[in-house]
């Protein structure tokens, strides 16, 4: 008898452990792009870097040979991304909303110049995940629509509204 309560009980532990740790990978989002130049030739070596706007925390990567950059686990909130590489103009994109699990791709497209010029971009505020085929909604503060339904008893789906 304590046998089977202590494996049934190191069984639910486990189950515990791998639903809070697959929570646990949902909570950040990434940034990813390609960093090219204005006759669509890519940029190795670039520096890119994202900016928290209101934390002012930041990271800084380094172009792969095709240009492509990513910033993993990045916590929600808006960013600013700039990007820069020797004989070109600085770029920056302001007000970029990461929101929970999204994928934002921001690709990057450096004119030649001297580097204490800046090309500013302001981020559109809806972006089109063509990376994920997954289908989410955001919930927002004020309406949470709730559907109640029984299978068993074969009765239809009511649903009510809730105000938070």
């Amino acid at each position: 008898m304590v046998r089977l309560l202590s494996r049934s009980l190191a069984a639910f532990a486990l189950v515990a452990l791998l639903i809070t740790s697959s929570f646990a990978d949902n909570v950040y989002g990434k940034i990813r792009g390609t960093v090219s130049d204005q006759n669509g030739g890519v940029v190795s070596g670039a520096t890119v870097q994202v900016t928290e706007q209101q934390t002012g925390v930041s990271q800084a990567v380094t172009t792969k040979g095709d240009g492509s950059y990513e910033f993993q686990q990045l916590p929600i909130g808006v960013y600013t991304i700039s990007a820069s590489a020797p004989s070109f103009k600085q770029f920056k994109a302001v007000n970029i909303s990461l929101n929970l699990n999204q994928v934002f791709v921001q690709n990057v497209t450096l004119t030649v110049g001297a580097v204490a010029e800046v090309v500013n971009v302001e981020a559109a505020p809806v972006q089109v995940d063509s990376t994920n085929i997954q289908l989410s909604t955001t919930i927002s503060n004020k309406t949470l629509k709730i559907c109640h339904c029984s299978a068993a008893t074969g009765s239809t789906c009511s649903s009510s509204s809730l105000e938070l």
